[in-house]
């Protein structure tokens, strides 16, 4: 909905997606979860461990290398937030 808010109106994709308006605008100011802020913290490490690799280490790689600097996380995690980051800069 964010996204199209200037095509349509909020009113008219709530109810094409059956959703509360409250929701959405209660959504708009929510503060970040402390999931979604440890994520951003991770995926700057990431970044930081796959570009010192040449950009060929996946998860597992990954995952390796942030356990040996102190940073425990699981391998799916990383995918996940790797994932994201992808979906972000595109």
């Amino acid at each position: 909905m964010n996204d199209n808010r200037l095509l349509y109106p909020i009113k008219l994709m709530a109810t094409v997606l059956d959703v509360s308006r409250l929701g959405y605008y209660a959504w708009i100011v929510r503060k970040p979860s402390a999931r979604d802020t440890a994520d951003a913290v991770l995926g700057v490490l990431i970044r930081k461990v796959h570009k010192e690799s040449r950009k060929t280490y996946g998860p597992r790689r990954i995952k390796t290398e942030l356990a040996e600097q102190g940073h425990v996380v699981g391998r799916d995690r990383i995918a996940r937030v790797q994932k994201r980051q992808r979906k972000v800069e595109v």
